[in-house]
C-alpha cells in the first residue's frame, strides 16, 4: 500500500504537469482563460482535504484507543498479581505464575501476531488457568470477587486491544481517498501557469508530497501494532519484569514458573510424576 500510494501520487503529478504543458496550449493561449476550470477544481480540493482530515482523525483515534487498551490490560494483570498476594500460598503461586506467563505470552506472541493481523492462542492458555484457579478458590473466599473482577478487567482490555488491531478504515475507503488525491493533483496541476511557473510547480510538488505522506501516515496509524509509529508492548514488559522479580523473591526462582520466557507452557519434573 505504501508503494501504491507513492506511485499513484507521482503518476498523478506527472500527468497533471504534462497536461498543463501540452494540452492547455491547444485549448487556450492565455492562462486567464481557465478561471472557470479553477473554480471547478476548488470543490475537489476541499473534498480531498476534508476526507484526508477525517481519515487522519479516525486513524489517530484508533491508535490512541489501542494504546489505552494495552496499558489497561497491563494494569489489570498487575492488579490480579497483587491481589493474589492475600490468598493461600498454593493459590498465590498458581495465580501469580499464570499472571507472569500471561504477560510473557502477550508480549512475545500476541504482539507479533497482531502485526500480522492475526491472534495468538498462547495468552488463552493462561486465561484458562486463571478461571480454573478461581473455581478452586470458590465464591466463599473473601478475595474471590476481587480476583474475578481483576480477571474480568484483563479480559475486556485484551478484547479491546485485539479489536483496535484491526484496521479502522476499510480498504475501499483508502483507495477512494487515493483516487481522489490523484484526481485533485492532476486537476490542480492542469491549472498552473504554463510559463514562468518554476515557483508554482515547486510549491505544488511539496504540497503533493505532504498530502501523499499524510495518506501514508493514515495507513500506518490504522495498524497500531505495526509500521513506523507502532505501539510496542512497553507497559506489559514493565509489568512482566516487576512480577517476575516479585515471584523470584517469594518462590525462590523463575524456574518454578510453568512457562518458558515466551509464555509457552512447560511441564516440570514434578508434574510428570
Amino acid at each position: 500500500m505504501l508503494i501504491a500510494t507513492i506511485v499513484v501520487a507521482v503518476c498523478a503529478l506527472v500527468v497533471g504537469i504534462g497536461l498543463n504543458q501540452f494540452l492547455r496550449g491547444r485549448l487556450t493561449s492565455e492562462d486567464e482563460a481557465t478561471v472557470s476550470v479553477k473554480d471547478l477544481v476548488s470543490p475537489l480540493q476541499t473534498l480531498t482535504v476534508l476526507v484526508l482530515a477525517f481519515s487522519l482523525v479516525t486513524a489517530a483515534n484508533s491508535q490512541n484507543k489501542a494504546d489505552e487498551a494495552a496499558r489497561s490490560e497491563a494494569d489489570a494483570i498487575d492488579h490480579l498479581f497483587e491481589a493474589a498476594d492475600y490468598t493461600s500460598k498454593e493459590h498465590r503461586q498458581h495465580l501469580q505464575g499464570a499472571a507472569v506467563c500471561y504477560a510473557r505470552a502477550v508480549r512475545h506472541q500476541d504482539w507479533p501476531a497482531m502485526a500480522r493481523q492475526e491472534v495468538s492462542d498462547a495468552p488463552a492458555v493462561w486465561s484458562t488457568s486463571f478461571r480454573e484457579e478461581l473455581r478452586e478458590i470458590g465464591p466463599g473466599d473473601a478475595l474471590f470477587a476481587t480476583l474475578l473482577s481483576a480477571d474480568d478487567d484483563r479480559s475486556k482490555a485484551r478484547e479491546r486491544r485485539l479489536a483496535e488491531a484491526e484496521q479502522a478504515i476499510p480498504s475501499p475507503v483508502y483507495w477512494f481517498v487515493l483516487v481522489l488525491l490523484a484526481l485533485m493533483v492532476i486537476a490542480v496541476a492542469f491549472t498552473l501557469p504554463r510559463r514562468k511557473n518554476g515557483a508554482e510547480i515547486t510549491t505544488f510538488v511539496v504540497i503533493t508530497v505532504l498530502m501523499a505522506s499524510t495518506l501514508i501516515l493514515i495507513r500506518d496509524l490504522e495498524h497500531p501494532f505495526d509500521g513506523m509509529v507502532k505501539i510496542g508492548p512497553t507497559a506489559m514488559a514493565e509489568v512482566e519484569k516487576q512480577m517476575t522479580h516479585e515471584y523470584e523473591e517469594d518462590f525462590g526462582s523463575a524456574d518454578e514458573l510453568p512457562c518458558d520466557t515466551h509464555g509457552d507452557r512447560v511441564r516440570r519434573h514434578d508434574e510428570e510424576h
